[in-house]
C-alpha cells in the first residue's frame, strides 16, 4: 500500500514528495489557504482531507 503525506501544508515539489518516497501529499491549505483558518477549524477540514484522501485511494 502506497504511503501518503498528510500536513497542514508543504512547501514540497510533487518531484520532492514522491522522491521522499510518498505516493502523494495532501494538505490542508489545499482545502483552506488562510492558516489561521486551518488552524481553527482543523477537524473539519482533516475530515474533508481524509475522504479526498479516500477517494483518491479507494476510487
Amino acid at each position: 500500500m502506497p504511503a501518503y503525506a498528510v500536513a497542514g501544508r508543504s512547501r514540497f515539489t510533487p518531484a520532492e514528495v514522491t522522491a521522499a518516497g510518498f505516493a502523494g501529499a495532501f494538505t490542508l491549505t489545499d482545502l483552506e489557504p488562510d492558516p489561521g483558518r486551518c488552524m481553527a477549524e482543523a477537524a473539519p477540514l482533516l475530515e474533508r482531507l481524509g475522504e479526498q484522501l479516500a477517494r483518491h485511494v479507494f476510487g
